[in-house]
């Protein structure tokens, strides 16, 4: 067994899928994804 492994400073298993799983962060919005007024953007007309 490696030596960081057998002093328990390196982790074999994570809990999330991602490192930002693992370290509990939201994940940022898509901005691609969003209406304009999901993204609170004022709809204007076109004149």
């Amino acid at each position: 067994m490696p030596e960081l492994q057998r002093r328990v400073l390196f982790r074999t298993e994570y809990t999330g899928r991602t490192l930002r799983d693992h370290l509990g962060l939201p994940r940022p919005v898509n901005r691609y994804t969003q209406t304009p007024r999901e993204r609170g953007e004022l709809a204007t007309a076109a004149s």
